[in-house]
């Protein structure tokens, strides 16, 4: 046996001891209400199309004209009544639902208990791996938190079929819906490896997740924008603005501010201003009230995602916030 394998058999029956342990100790705790993911739940979208994806194979639907017909039939149904009997034949779809739960529910020890059930159906579920990380009562350091992202990304790549099937999409990972919860660990990684300030491995891995999915469905380009920037690299930061020129979000309209900022012009940059602002005005009270920042404005989650990825509220950013804050 190689010495990977028997590392890799070491670590599988570690991580199970613990979660026995982590289990047994909530056995006692108050029982939290169980959660039940609605039609328009946060994954719905994702749901559907695993569970289309399920039916089309159970129905031999190959050609245009088959898929679209099936589409067709599919199309007022909620996600749970799609392929409802392939799903109960399938321990691996089983294993992804109750990763999804696990994402959704806001109770930790609920987020626990369904991510190890994930997991009893389906070792290397990528995003139950990553719920046990984030969510664990006892937080890891941040090596030892980087060590299983680094694991759960190398065992999700191998689950997908490695290169080979990276090579046959051709840079379309992103419509592979069961590859979604690998590129999450990926996402995940990157701003593990950018916060721990191994910048150069954090750009690496974002910038091999938009050549493996080039319509970046994870909107990982933010992140590398805003290292590039940090970097100096004004040149790539530019051609990877250019690249998604197309782009009409809240988070590009304050990527184009931030590259604008300090040196453009100041008609220039007053434009970009205006637009950042028009496109969501809360980013700026994240960074410069976040106290009074109403959390239940529908582009909170939004906002929040701009300010997290362009890492606004940092150290680093802090003359980019002088400035915004001066401009009243």
């Amino acid at each position: 046996m190689k010495r990977s394998d028997r590392r890799k058999q070491a670590k599988k029956r570690e991580r199970a001891k613990r979660l026995a342990k982590e289990r047994n100790l909530r056995r006692n705790e108050p029982q939290f209400e169980p959660y039940y993911p609605a039609d328009d739940a946060p994954f719905a979208q994702e749901r559907l199309e695993r569970r289309f994806a399920l039916l089309a194979v159970a129905r031999g639907a190959s050609t245009e004209e088959e898929i679209t017909a099936l589409l067709a039939e599919v199309a007022d149904r909620p996600w749970h009544e799609v392929a409802a009997e392939e799903f109960a034949a399938n321990q691996l779809e089983q294993a992804q639902e109750l990763a999804y739960c696990a994402m959704e529910t806001s109770d930790d020890d609920e987020a626990l208990d369904l991510a190890e059930e994930a997991l009893e159906l389906d070792e290397f579920n990528c995003d139950a791996r990553r719920v046990l990380l984030s969510r664990a009562e006892a937080p890891p350091t941040p090596e030892n938190a980087l060590e299983e992202l680094f694991s759960i990304v190398e065992d999700g790549a191998q689950a997908l079929g490695g290169d080979e099937v990276f090579r046959a999409v051709e840079g379309q990972l992103g419509s592979l819906v069961t590859a979604r919860g690998y590129l999450r660990a990926r996402g995940t990684l990157a701003l593990a490896l950018r916060e721990a300030g191994r910048d150069d491995e954090a750009r690496h891995e974002l910038q091999d997740m938009l050549t493996l999915d080039r319509e970046d469905s994870l909107n990982v380009r933010f992140a590398l924008l805003s290292l590039l920037l940090r970097d100096g690299d004004r040149e790539s930061a530019s051609a990877l603005l250019a690249r998604f020129d197309q782009d009409t979000s809240d988070a590009m309209a304050w990527s184009r501010l931030l590259f604008a900022w300090p040196d453009a012009a100041p008609d220039e940059l007053a434009e970009r201003l205006r637009a950042a602002r028009a496109a969501n005005p809360l980013v700026e009270q994240l960074v410069l009230e976040p106290d009074g920042v109403d959390r239940d404005d529908p582009r909170f989650e939004s906002a929040e995602a701009v300010t997290q990825a362009l890492e606004l509220t940092t150290q680093a950013r802090r003359p980019f916030a002088d400035w915004l804050r001066a401009q009243g």
